[in-house]
């Protein structure tokens, strides 16, 4: 069956493994929206209600875009040159920077819309890394893709869990109101088929060093 416009397109990083299904409908009873007052500057925040439509839900759409928070915010700006001085994305104010922009994987949207920043992407990725030879310069670069569309992505905070220092902006409220008896039972299935009374992170990114003491310790480069 050919491929529809509007089929929904994740996109993940290779360090990162699902534990929840992932769909292009988000409920505030199972998302932790990012966002803040549109009229004011700051950080994002935990919120029920979505950024720009304030509504408790999101459905990824054309021209609709959502993906995981990263912790970037408006960083990506001083590359913006490189999509052209008249593109949309060097007019895009540091507070709508954090606000839409600041996005990471899963990046979720219509086959339509990631096929369009895919192409300026890649144009992208080369650019930025010439200015900014870093890991970060492919991140900065879908960003600028995505604004230089004019897609701004609906932040969660909620799809993914992978450093235990974060306060906010990823799912760990969540890990920490599992029952500590049966901390592990979910990862070893131990729970029996129905969980849908369970909000949990879609993923987990295992970017980061993990480690028990001063010698247990797990690195994605140890596989």
């Amino acid at each position: 069956q050919p491929l529809r416009h509007d089929t929904i397109i994740i996109l993940l990083d290779p360090d990162q493994m699902l534990m929840m299904p992932i769909t292009g409908t988000f409920q505030s009873s199972d998302t932790i929206f990012r966002g803040g007052p549109k009229d004011k500057g700051g950080f994002n925040v935990d919120t029920e209600r979505t950024y720009k439509e304030n509504e408790s839900s999101f459905v990824v759409r054309h021209g609709h875009p959502l993906s995981q928070e990263f912790g970037f915010g408006h960083s990506w700006l001083e590359f913006a040159k490189v999509a052209g001085k008249e593109s949309p994305a060097t007019k895009v104010t540091p507070t709508e920077a954090d606000r839409s922009y600041a996005a990471g994987p899963p990046y979720i949207a219509t086959a339509l819309d990631m096929h369009a920043i895919a192409q300026k992407w890649v144009e992208f990725v080369p650019l930025v890394h010439s200015l900014f030879p870093e890991l970060m310069a492919e991140m900065y670069a879908f960003s600028i893709a995505s604004a230089h569309l004019e897609l701004p992505h609906q932040l969660v905070g909620s799809l993914m869990i992978s450093d235990t220092n974060i306060d906010s902006g990823e799912g760990w409220k969540w890990i920490d109101n599992l029952p500590a008896d049966n901390i592990c039972d979910f990862a070893m299935n131990k729970m029996g088929d129905d969980i849908s009374h369970l909000s949990l992170p879609s993923l987990l990114h295992f970017c980061q060093r993990y480690g028990v003491g001063d010698r247990a310790f797990f690195a994605k480069k140890k596989l």
